[in-house]
């Protein structure tokens, strides 16, 4: 038995809603109860328990608004998606319940859904949209499984170009000689001084590795006969703590020049955290005294401070660096499978599919060739 009572509370005379679960008889009976502020959190926990024990909830969860049928389901099926994960799909349901706040599984359609996309293409990014079109698709592909829908209304759903132009590519990559400039700069600039963003940059330019490896990098990581540091993992910013890499491929070496190798060296002696010290082998060596980790948002904001500083247009994200040294090595005809293990990509059609939009075409003429191949 599943039932909403509504009460009101005779001292302050707001109303409550007492949520009603019962299944199952004798001994193997399942009853609960549970009060709620609102008839919608009531209705929330009983199709919360119906998915729990397994029992015909179908009623209970077409009642649910969409945003909370979305939570539901994350818990039913994505149960083991990391923090950073989590907090995509719970972006997804704030923007579902801005958009569509009052709409139940029950009522909704296509035309609904396309109406609150398009609204959504107006405030968000094009990527950020992307993201909560396909949670949304895969939830209800899941409701139609279940029997919730009869029909799956996010078919033939089109994603909006929306207000926010489009980055062109040369706002994507950095110029060559801008990234000629960074690098002389960093370079430079560490030789003498142990700032801790900046040693951040400088092996992140110099490798194309990701903000949280580089951060989750230890002393232990860098092998200084063999000029080469080693990726086993990566820092999780949400978490505060050190965890898998982004994917199995991640895991990887890469060549550092020797005079990058010499400032880390030099930066990890002065955080005490030298080789010597074998205790520290296993500490982080961008952690400061007291055990932080410069946040990615800092590691940006000085990158930024950087680029103004050698008048660099752009507004780059450090990020972006990966995808320069992408593009440059494309450009320059470089083996996209090999590309694709320097980056850490799960496979080369990843760094194809990312990157390759982002080189300048000037390969007409080989093409060409290839063609006359034909004939």
């Amino acid at each position: 038995m599943q039932e909403i009572t509504k009460i009101k509370l005779s001292s302050t005379r707001e109303v409550r809603y007492i949520a009603h679960y019962t299944k199952g008889s004798g001994l193997n009976r399942v009853r609960i109860n549970r009060r709620f502020k609102t008839k919608s959190e009531a209705t929330s926990f009983i199709a919360e328990q119906t998915l729990k024990y397994n029992s015909n909830g179908q009623l209970f969860r077409r009642q649910l608004l969409v945003s909370d049928y979305l939570k539901y389901w994350l818990k039913l099926e994505k149960v083991n998606v990391s923090v950073a994960t989590l907090q995509t799909y719970k972006a997804t349901m704030s923007h579902i319940r801005l958009v569509l706040p009052r709409t139940t599984m029950c009522a909704i359609n296509r035309q609904m859904l396309q109406n609150a996309v398009n609204i959504l293409a107006q405030r968000y990014a094009h990527e950020t949209l992307r993201k909560d079109v396909n949670h949304l698709r895969a939830m209800f592909r899941s409701a139609l499984r279940m029997g919730d829908i009869s029909k799956n209304p996010m078919e033939d759903i089109v994603i909006p170009k929306g207000s926010k132009a489009a980055r062109s590519v040369d706002s994507k990559v950095m110029s060559a000689d801008d990234f000629c400039k960074v690098k002389q700069l960093l370079l430079k600039y560490t030789k003498g001084n142990t700032s801790r963003n900046y040693m951040v940059m400088l092996i992140i330019v110099f490798t194309g590795m990701r903000v949280g490896e580089a951060l989750a990098l230890t002393i232990d990581s860098f092998n200084f006969e063999e000029n080469t540091v080693t990726i086993k993992q990566a820092w999780k910013c949400l978490e505060k703590k050190v965890g898998e890499t982004k994917t199995v491929n991640a895991h990887r070496t890469i060549p550092v020049p020797p005079d990058v190798l010499e400032r880390i060296k030099k930066f990890c002696g002065s955080t005490k955290a030298a080789s010597s010290i074998s205790p520290d082998k296993d500490r982080l060596i961008f952690e400061d005294a007291f055990s932080n980790v410069p946040s990615p948002s800092t590691i940006n904001s000085a990158f930024k401070t950087l680029q103004k500083r050698l008048d660099i247009e752009g507004n780059f994200s450090i990020h972006m660096i990966r995808h320069t040294i992408a593009s440059l090595l494309i450009e320059k005809q470089a083996d996209i499978v090999q590309v694709s293990r320097l980056l850490g990509h799960s496979s080369p059609k990843v760094t194809a599919t990312y990157y390759l939009g982002l080189v300048p075409d000037k390969d007409l003429k080989n093409r060409q060739k290839l063609m006359n191949m034909l004939r």
